[in-house]
């Protein structure tokens, strides 16, 4: 099961480097900076499941481990920009940007207390593996709270529209429903019935999110974004 820990790292840094490349190239387009930080959040959450595999101490894993839901929660918020702002075109209120971003500020307070994290794991040759406190919970109801107002603002979106941005909605759609997926199978379902040898096969799904929004950029020119 390791072999997921070298490829979540891998991850992480391609993540990292894509968003660091669209925030020093397109600081003046909110749905680049939105997506920007999207990514940065991936390779936060991505990184930190990596650092969760190798900890060889409690610290240590609660360390990661807090890391953990302190990067998953900024992927669900900074979920919410992008769709708000894909959809509607200009960047959201101050009073949505609150809304969206509160939880992950609530959750990062308390991501390396005994709230979020009860006890830790250390199979035999086994990446290392958390038991979630009683946070897990209010963090469940987030996740699925904005994935399903996430997606209902962007179905109907997509039905609507026509040509290359029809096209867009659907490789977004596309590739946060791979990617969500994953982690409901792997980090949220099998952990609730006690099956913690599988959670860091989750992060591998956010390949279908990348591959999704870069063929979005490329192909249908979701941002105007030029390599050279």
């Amino acid at each position: 099961m390791f072999e997921f820990t070298y490829t979540a790292a891998l991850l992480a840094i391609l993540f990292a480097v894509s968003a660091a490349f669209l925030l020093l190239r397109y600081r003046s387009d909110m749905l680049a900076m939105a997506l920007a930080f999207e990514l940065a959040a991936g390779a936060w959450w991505i990184g930190a499941n990596a650092g969760v595999d190798v900890a060889y101490a409690h610290d240590m894993s609660v360390f990661w481990s807090g890391l953990c839901f302190i990067g998953g929660s900024l992927i669900l918020s900074f979920f919410l920009v992008f769709v708000d702002t894909f959809v509607t075109g200009m960047r959201p209120s101050h009073f949505r940007m609150t809304l969206y971003l509160l939880p992950s500020v609530i959750f990062s307070i308390f991501a390396f207390s005994e709230y979020s994290i009860s006890d830790t794991v250390f199979p035999p040759g086994a990446p290392a593996a958390i038991v979630p406190g009683v946070l897990y919970y209010f963090y469940l109801a987030f996740f699925f709270a904005s994935v399903v107002y996430g997606f209902a603002r962007m179905i109907p979106f997509y039905r609507r529209t026509q040509g290359k941005v029809r096209y867009q909605a659907a490789y977004i759609i596309l590739g946060f429903s791979g990617f969500f997926l994953g982690l409901i199978t792997f980090n949220v379902v099998l952990p609730l019935f006690g099956e913690l040898r599988f959670f860091n096969v989750g992060p591998q799904f956010a390949a279908i999110f990348f591959a999704a929004s870069s063929f979005a950029i490329f192909k249908h020119q979701l941002l105007d974004v030029r390599i050279w």
